[in-house]
């Protein structure tokens, strides 16, 4: 596997000081960038969060949304247009849109069902706005699903090349968590994470061109490396697992779930539990 030769700066970002008084829900699973705001939804608890990018401060939080389906859990999230969330629920195997130009707007079911049958396996989407592409990925397939974006943003599974593998031998680790798409190149969340076997904390992004029929090129990786200030993470044996991603101009926002709570109620441990970092082009 080729190494990226351009480094990075990882920084942790404090999420505590800020999401504590807003009933931190601990698990996020998902991240966009909206103009100068950071919006992250929560897993399980139905909540989105608005942030400013710069300050991280709340700017709104959106409570109590209505979903078509029960207990969701929002495993990626891309925006649409600037205007509207495309929302993927592992649990329900299913993608909604929510308007954020219209707020009390309900929240629509778009996918038109083609992924029954991989429930807890959905992870992240990303689009290809200018031809009209949302991608899906397998968490442990290394498969991508194809749809095509039509009107009312309906999803619909593509007729001639509807799903594409990726190159399993360019991404060592166990899972793939996150895409984000961007000049005709995916971008591939990666992990080693096992349950309760945290210690190595070995992620990384991966970056793939898209050639004819979809076919994708292994570019190569950024390793995350993480800094002597996370060593509390390795020492408690911490089980999380880093879950969203987005980039934004030459930096990249990566966050994590908790797998320590499966509810919306506060927790000390689950703030700690929580990474939420950026890498930045040095």
């Amino acid at each position: 596997m080729n190494s990226q030769q351009i480094n990075y700066k990882l920084t942790q970002l404090d999420l505590k000081a800020k999401l504590n008084e807003q009933q931190y829900p601990f698990q996020f699973s998902s991240i966009v960038i909206k103009n100068d705001s950071i919006i992250l939804v929560a897993e399980k608890c139905n909540r989105i969060y608005i942030l400013n990018k710069k300050t991280l401060d709340v700017i709104s939080v959106i409570n109590d949304l209505v979903f078509p389906k029960d207990k969701v859990s929002i495993e990626g999230v891309v925006l649409y247009k600037n205007r509207y969330l495309f929302l993927l629920d592992e649990n329900n195997t299913a993608i909604y849109s929510y308007d954020l130009k219209d707020q009390k707007s309900n929240i629509k079911r778009i996918d038109d069902k083609s992924l029954k049958g991989n429930k807890y396996k959905l992870e992240g989407i990303a689009i290809n706005e200018k031809d009209s592409i949302c991608y899906v990925l397998h968490e442990d397939k290394s498969k991508i699903y194809l749809f095509d974006i039509g009107k009312d943003n309906q999803l619909k599974k593509r007729e001639r090349i509807n799903s594409i593998n990726l190159p399993k031998d360019n991404i060592p680790w166990t899972r793939n968590t996150d895409l984000y798409y961007e000049k005709n190149q995916l971008y591939v969340l990666s992990t080693n994470y096992k349950k309760k076997q945290t210690d190595t904390l070995k992620y990384g992004i991966s970056l793939f061109s898209i050639g004819g029929d979809y076919t994708l090129t292994y570019q190569n990786t950024i390793e995350l490396i993480f800094p002597e200030s996370f060593d509390y993470y390795r020492l408690e044996r911490y089980s999380t697992n880093l879950e969203g991603l987005v980039k934004d101009s030459n930096l990249f926002y990566v966050i994590s779930d908790n797998a320590d709570r499966d509810n919306c109620d506060t927790q000390i441990n689950g703030i700690k539990k929580t990474l939420f970092f950026k890498l930045e082009r040095e």
